[in-house]
Formats: C-alpha cells, structure tokens, sequence
C-alpha cells in the first residue's frame, strides 16, 4: 500500500508541475500577446490622429486662403479703401504663412499679395514680397512667376541694369518654359532702355528660333526691325 501511495504522489506531483509548466507557458505568452496589442493600438492610435491632426490641418489652410482670395477680390471693387485692403491682405497673408508651412498655401498667397501691391503701383512692396515668394517657393512656375515680378518691378523702377541681371537668370533657368518668351521681350526693352542693342538683339532672336509660334513672334519680329537687325 506504501508503494501504491508513494506512486500515486509521484504521478500527482508530475501531473501538478505539468500543468504549472502549461499555465506559465500560457501566462508568458498571453503577456506577449496582449503587449504587442497594446503596442498595435497604440501606434493605430497615433497614426490615424496623426492623420486626422493633418486632414484638420489641411481643411484650415483650405479655408484661410480662401478667405484670403476673398479679400483679393474686393480690391476690383468701386470705392474700396485700397490701402487698407492691402494691410489686411499682409495681415492675412503672413498668418497663412506662419500658421500653414509645409503646403502650397503660403507660397500662392505671398505670390497674390505681390501682384497685387504690382498691379497697384507700390513697386517697392511687390519687390519684397516677390522675393519672398521665390525663397519660399519649391514649385518651378512659382518661382518663374516670382523671379519674373522682381525683375519687372525693377524694370518699372527704373533700375534697367539690375532688371536685365534678372531677365538673364530666368532665361538660363528657364530656357524651354512655354512661358519665357514674355521674359525675353522684356529682357529685350530693358537693354533697348540701356542702349545695349546687340544685347537686345541676342534676344530677340533667340525668342525667334526657341519659340517660332509664340504669341510675341510678331512683337519679337517688329524690335528686329526696329533695331536694323
């Protein structure tokens, strides 16, 4: 009977310590499941605030051009107070810049708010912020755009030498652009304006050859004509 007793306590202790074994495998591997859950969630919670953060983000920016658009447009307006209308576009333009760097916005409305200064006359400020736009810039045709008005602000200036400096980094940047022949014939007055003729010229006729079906063709064909070339 000893033998029996002793027996069944060694079966009852091996069986005892067989399903220790199981439930710690069990408990070791339940921890390893519910971390690596907790790990999941966490970085599913991240990643959609994450994205819903930059959609909120993106809405805003949305909405605070457009309203910057809407204050642009009252400039057309008869009887509108355009000075002041032009502050409250700087006010609004430099809030879109600081608030919404990383998307296009700020680069669209520093580049209106020049163009407007530009269509108003105040050369100085389009100049500034032109340049703005272009350090700002990372699209190609907003650069173009933007290097294109400060050289036309400083050709209204009357700083026909810095102009043309300008007309030529365009040029060599941009050789190709649909949009480049504008350039060359403003490149070209500013030279007429300083009576560098041959530099006009150079021009004119590069505008012929890389653009034979531009819209200034015949402008470019008439200050040849002009010029005796």
């Amino acid at each position: 009977m000893a033998v029996k007793r002793r027996y069944k306590y060694q079966k009852d202790s091996e069986e005892h310590s067989r399903i220790e074994k199981i439930r710690d495998t069990f408990l070791r591997y339940w921890r390893i499941i519910v971390a690596t859950l907790v790990v999941i969630t966490v970085v599913l919670t991240s990643y959609y605030t994450y994205n819903y953060i930059q959609t909120r983000k993106k809405e805003k920016a949305s909405i605070d051009y457009a309203n910057f658009v809407e204050t642009l447009r009252t400039l057309d307006k008869e009887g509108i107070d355009k000075e002041a209308t032009l502050k409250s576009l700087e006010k609004e333009a430099k809030e879109i810049v600081d608030e919404h760097s990383g998307t296009v916005f700020p680069q669209l409305a520093i580049l209106n708010l020049a163009t407007a200064f530009y269509e108003n006359g105040n050369y100085d400020k389009a100049k500034k912020y032109y340049q703005m736009c272009d350090d700002l810039a990372d699209d190609d045709l907003i650069k173009l755009s933007s290097q294109w008005g400060v050289a036309d602000c400083l050709y209204y200036m009357g700083r026909y030498e810095e102009a043309s400096n300008y007309y030529l980094q365009i040029k060599d940047r941009f050789i190709g652009d649909p949009l480049l022949p504008g350039v060359l014939i403003r490149g070209a007055e500013c030279y007429i304006k300083l009576q560098k003729y041959d530099d006009a010229l150079k021009l004119l006729y590069l505008l012929r050859a890389q653009y034979p079906d531009s819209a200034f063709r015949q402008k470019a064909d008439d200050m040849i004509s002009r010029l005796g070339g």
